[in-house]
This record gives structure tokens, C-alpha cells and sequence, in this order.
């Protein structure tokens, strides 16, 4: 894997007092110079995700109707409910895997201040990297539908271990999904090999990784709030102007993580690629 070479500025272009000395400086420099790029993936993000955010709403709409109507075997008709969206949503996730297999490329660039021509480069994430999050988003996918069952089954017995499991989805399934997308994106080491050094990197650095996870999320905590508009809005406008800003801004954040743990040792070229540090 060899870096390609910093782009030449003259030294009209910029003062040296306004480059990026750090990964935040880094990401608002991104959001400042790509702001149309950002605009185009954020549009087609919402699109992609629809159809998980149709299927939730739909989801909601349901149980709310079983709780109402007070049926018999209710908690039955709760549980099968839920099974069933679980089940439908591993497609889903699957769908937004391939998105992100070529959008994570983008990222990439931005976040390596690599020249990148954003339908080319989207295009070739996905050919590069579409078997391997294939994989990724495929386990995630059925990993999700077993946990949030599970979480399903103790919140109707009134178990405390419906908590257990959304921690255990949210807090470490989840994040080991991103890091693993984005070492699949960088490197070319076979994908469980990939798992396994996203397991490592999750434990190593852990309240960074929490941290990020926790910002990317927490917009979405007004879902708490139990109204329609809310339950189909909230998420639709996440996504256009929230989530892909995430996404790079996670891309951004373990990249910083990569060069500590990888690589410093292994690909001392990429350390601090596409920051340019004052000097």
C-alpha cells in the first residue's frame, strides 16, 4: 500500500496558520472545502436508508395498534411483530453495506486529502470492497435481528435484560461494524483477519470509540418521544444532514486510531496522511 504523493499548493494558496493541525481542525477543513461532495452523499445516505426508516415506522405504527386493541396473546402478537422487522431488516442492512461500500472510499479520500472524482471513486469503492462488507453487513445483520429479538423477549417478560442486549448491540456490535468497515476500506488483509483486528482496536480504545458512537447517535434519542411525525421525520432528516457527517467524522476519528495501533508499525507513510501539521 503506497500513499500517493501530498498535492503541491503555491504559497499564495493558503497561510500556514490556517492548515489543519489536528484531526477536529481536519474534518471542519473537509466540511468547509467538500461541502458539495458532502451534499450529494447526504442525499443519496437518506435514500438508501429509507427504506430501514419506512420499515420502522411501519413497525411502531403496528405495535402501537396491538397495544389499543388489548388482544389476546398480546405480548404473542408484539413478539411476532417484531421478528418480523428484524428479519425484513437484515435486507436492508445489507443494501445500506453496498452503499457504503463505495461512500466509505469517498470518506476515505476526503479524510487521506487523496484528489478524487466522486462518482469514479464511489463506483470503485464499491467494486473493491462490496464482497468483503457484503460479508460484514451480512453477519451484522443476522447478529441484529438474534440480539433485538432477544431484547424483544425480556421487555415483554419485564426483564432487566432487555437492556443487556441493546447495550451489547449498540455498544459493541455496532461500533465493531464501523471499525471493520472502514479497516476493509483501508487495508487489503483478508476480512476476518480484518474482524479480528477491529476486536482489538474496539478494546484498545474504547471510550474514544464509545465517544464517537455516542455523538453519532444521540440526535436520536428524541425518538424517545412516542408521536408520528416524530417517528418518521426525526430519522428521515438524520440521515440527509446528520448521519454522513457522522460517517466521515468516524472515518476521520479512527484513522488517528489506525495510526497509533497499525500504522506506526506497519505503514509509517500513512501516519498523519492528509493532515498537514504545523511546523
Amino acid at each position: 500500500m503506497k500513499p500517493k504523493k501530498k498535492p503541491v499548493f503555491k504559497k499564495e494558496d493558503f497561510k500556514i496558520s490556517e492548515l489543519p493541525s489536528n484531526r477536529v481542525q481536519l474534518f471542519f477543513d473537509i466540511l468547509k472545502n467538500q461541502w458539495t461532495s458532502l451534499l450529494i452523499l447526504a442525499f443519496f445516505t437518506s435514500i438508501v436508508f429509507l427504506p430501514l426508516i419506512l420499515s420502522r415506522y411501519q413497525n411502531v405504527s403496528i405495535v402501537n395498534n396491538i397495544l389499543l386493541e388489548q388482544k389476546e396473546n398480546m405480548e404473542y402478537h408484539l413478539l411476532f411483530a417484531y421478528l418480523i422487522h428484524y428479519a425484513i431488516n437484515i435486507i436492508f442492512i445489507i443494501f445500506v453495506g453496498i452503499f457504503l461500500s463505495g461512500a466509505n472510499r469517498v470518506f476515505k479520500k476526503m479524510s487521506y486529502n487523496d484528489g478524487y472524482f466522486l462518482g469514479a471513486d464511489f463506483l470503485k469503492g464499491i467494486k473493491e470492497n462490496i464482497k468483503e462488507y457484503l460479508i460484514i453487513y451480512t453477519l451484522y445483520g443476522i447478529l441484529c435481528f438474534m440480539v433485538e429479538s432477544l431484547s424483544v423477549y425480556y421487555l415483554l417478560q419485564d426483564s432487566m435484560l432487555y437492556y443487556l442486549f441493546k447495550i451489547i448491540n449498540y455498544g459493541f456490535f455496532l461500533p465493531l461494524l464501523l471499525i471493520s468497515s472502514c479497516l476493509s476500506t483501508i487495508y487489503s488483509d483478508g476480512i476476518f483477519k480484518k474482524i479480528k483486528i477491529a476486536f482489538i482496536i474496539y478494546f484498545k480504545s474504547f471510550f474514544k470509540i464509545i465517544f464517537a458512537l455516542i455523538v453519532m447517535v444521540c440526535p436520536l434519542l428524541v425518538l424517545m418521544i412516542n408521536n408520528s411525525v416524530i417517528q418518521l421525520f426525526v430519522p428521515i432528516l438524520y440521515c440527509l444532514i446528520y448521519l454522513p457527517l457522522s460517517l466521515l467524522g468516524f472515518m476521520v476519528m479512527i484513522n488517528g486510531v489506525f495510526d497509533k495501533y497499525i500504522n506506526k508499525y506497519n505503514f509509517p507513510d500513512l501516519v498523519n496522511k492528509g493532515m498537514y501539521i504545523k511546523k
